[in-house]
This record gives structure tokens, sequence and C-alpha cells, in this order.
């Protein structure tokens, strides 16, 4: 990838579009903007970032949200290399465009200061556009209509609106109310009465609180929920049920209706932390039952008209998964979350329209997005690898993308780094 731009500011000039990579977008909206984020989770949100380069033209800047250390973007015939950026602030200059990864009061006051320069196209790119280029043209949406429209209690009040909230859902403000409501029965549907605290606005398994059982009385688990509940105020609780596949839907919320994109399937860790994301071919639906597939584009819908009652228009993704309830049944949880914003989900989707278009997958291949795991040991599956983001001396693959055929489209996503960085 191409230099830090902190020590050249002169060459983000008027003229370059810039992708705001701001994945920590959650943390803004909860008014945490300047709240440090672990070593860690920074880095792995900067090499996801470079996934935004598949939206990039020769010239763009890409701003990163943390600093890459070690890391690097690989490669990829027919993608662009953008400009990479790293600091407190967008690079400095005239920007020709704006696309962001949430739309936060930090980029509508890059968007104002960009006015004339940075505005949307009047006119909307046909559907039949690929997304790398349809996404650049779509108006955003107030900042303040994102925020409300990533504020998990929206999702709450459309599963109620469509009668599928999960059984005891609700906001909580207080370790009494939890109390009272676990007393309830409000954990009774999960297993071994298991149980999540949710931020109203957090991503990617961060800022939740695990629990099982009715008594939240313990001494050092009640010291936890009070500080969680002073730190975030309302929490929505949710029983925490037996995970059996996830699986998400994105599209576009527009003025009128909802466009879907296409559905995935994706891998979650045993706390809900993302670990990979698959597309069979041009869908993932043969993953889901066709009653869980019309359950999924129903949520998709419902979702998309709760957004468009909030004021938010754009590229949105909602999370869903089939799970087991306590008494053994197999269920389908339609709308988990809605992520207002740029989603893994649609980042990977147009990787496959590039790649597709660039005839380095057929018609009918699926992709896999994965990411190294730390101490993983299996060797990749067969087929073709192709990293996205490099790491050491010599390069091992950190996150790449695999090329499924249909029937392999279940694997599991397992991939050794060493094994990876021999086909580079």
């Amino acid at each position: 990838m191409t230099e830090n731009l902190r020590d050249e500011p002169a060459r983000a000039g008027i003229g370059a579009r810039w992708l705001i990579a701001n994945l920590a977008c959650e943390e803004e909206f909860a008014g945490r903007a300047h709240a440090a984020l672990p070593r860690s989770v920074g880095r792995r949100l900067a090499e996801t970032a470079l996934l935004l380069r598949v939206f990039a033209a020769p010239g763009d800047t890409l701003w990163l949200p943390a600093p890459l250390e070690d890391s690097r973007g690989a490669e990829v015939d027919g993608i662009a290399t953008p400009r990479l950026h790293v600091g407190a602030a967008p690079p400095p200059g005239r920007a020709a465009g704006i696309l962001a990864w949430g739309e936060t009061e930090s980029v509508a006051r890059l968007r104002s200061a960009n006015a004339g320069t940075a505005t949307a196209p009047s006119e909307r790119a046909p559907e039949t556009a690929l997304l790398s280029e349809r996404l650049w043209r779509v108006a955003p949406p107030a900042a303040s209509a994102a925020r409300a429209a990533n504020d998990r209690r929206l999702a709450l009040a459309a599963n109620r609106a469509l009668g599928t909230a999960l059984p005891g859902a609700r906001t909580l403000h207080s370790l009494e109310e939890l109390r009272s409501h676990l007393d309830a029965g409000g954990a009774r549907a999960a297993p071994d009465e298991r149980w999540v605290l949710k931020a109203c606005h957090s991503a990617a398994g961060r800022d939740r609180l695990l629990g099982a059982g009715r008594d939240a009385g313990e001494p050092a688990l009640a010291r936890r929920v009070e500080r969680f509940f002073e730190r975030h105020g309302a929490l929505v609780f949710e029983p925490w049920m037996e995970r059996l596949l996830d699986a998400g839907a994105a599209a576009l919320a527009g003025p009128e209706r909802t466009v879907p994109l296409g559905s995935h399937r994706q891998r979650i860790d045993r706390r809900g932390g993302f670990l990979g994301l698959a597309l069979d071919g041009a869908d993932a639906g043969g993953a889901l039952t066709v009653e869980e597939s019309r359950l999924l584009g129903a949520a998709l819908q419902g979702a998309g008209e709760r957004l468009r009652g909030a004021g938010y228009q754009g590229p949105f993704g909602i999370d869903a998964w089939r799970y087991r309830d306590a008494a053994g049944a197999i269920r389908f949880h339609a709308l988990g979350e809605i992520n207002a914003r740029l989603t893994v989900g649609i980042v990977l989707r147009a990787w496959h329209e590039h790649l597709l278009a660039l005839g380095v997958i057929s018609r009918g291949d699926g992709i896999r997005l994965a990411y190294r795991r730390q101490g993983g040991t299996g060797e990749p599956h067969a087929g073709r690898v192709i990293p996205l983001v490099l790491r050491g001396d010599p390069p091992h693959a950190e996150v790449w993308i695999e090329v499924l055929q249909p029937e392999r489209a279940d694997a599991p996503i397992d991939c050794d780094s060493g094994s990876v960085a021999r086909g580079l």
C-alpha cells in the first residue's frame, strides 16, 4: 500500500475523493468520540478498513481509524490502491466526494466544510450499476437520523411491530429493573436462563454483559451491572440463545422503498464477536430454509420501513440467527440487529461484484471473507485464496477472500496464516 499522508498533506487536494473508514462510529453515536479503543481492536478495525478500497478510484484517499502497525494491503489486480491517512482528523484539503462507513456528526462537519465540492450527484446510479458506484451517489442522511437509526431500541421496536421480538427482550434502566425482570422469568426462554445486556450503541460484540440465572445479586456481577448502567444508561436486555447458524442481509433504504442487496452467512464467536462472512454466489439463501429466507426478507423490508420513519436513507444491514430455545425447539430470529451504515456484508458484496467483473471468479462462485485467528493451525481449504491484508516479513495473510464452489459453501472458516502466505 501507499504511504501515510500525515507527512504529505498537500497531496490530498481538490479532486481527490475521501473514504472515511470510521468503523468505530458507534463510539461517536454513544458520545464517546474521543475514547481510546484497545490497541488490538484499533488494529483490527484498521485492517478491516483496508477492505473499503474496493470503493476507491486512483487518487482517492482512505482515512483509517487507527495505525496499521506492521500490516499493509495486498495488491489485487483491478482494485485501486488509495492513499492512506491516519490521524485524529481526516486529511487536509478539499474533497470531490465523501463516502463514510457511518454518518456521524464529525462526518457531517466534514461534508459541510466541503460544501460545493463533495455533494452527492442529484442523479442516482441505476440499480444495475456496481455498488462501488451506487454508494457514492447516495445522498447521506442527517447525522441525527443515523444516530437514531443505529440505536438498538429502534430494532427492538421494529421487532415488536413485526411480532418477532425475542421473548423477554426489553429496555432496562437499572440493576433493580434487571433483578425484577429476571425474577419474573425474563430469561426463561433461553437455555440455563442465560441473558445479555447490550449498550444501545455498540458493534462487533463490544459493550455487552453476559449473565445467567434469575439472581443478579452475586456481589461481583451486581457491581459490574451497576457500572454498566452508569456508563451507558439504558440497556437492551435479551435472552442469550444457543445459536446454531448466523446469517444476515443488506439493503439500501431509499426514500420510497427498500432495495435488497442480498443475504449472507456469518461466523460469530461465543460472545457475538465477528469472525467471518460468506456469500454463496449471488445469494447465501441456500444456508437457510425457504421459510427462514422468507422471514429474513420480510424483516429486511420491515427494518427499511422503520429506518425511513426515523429519517434514515442509505445502506444498512440486519443480523439474524437460527437458535435452540430452552425447550429444545429450533427457531429463527429474523431481525437481531439493524446496522444503519456500511457493513462488512455490503463491502464483501462489492468485492464479489468486482471480482466477477474482472473475471477472477465465475458466476455461481461464492466468496468467504476470513480473518487469521490467534493460534490457528488449520490449512486453507482447497481453492483460490486472495490475500487482502498482509502482516510481517515474510508476509502472511491477516485478512483474505477464499473463492468457494457452490457445493463447498458450508465448509467451516479455518485457515493457517503461514499456509496462505505461501500462495503470495
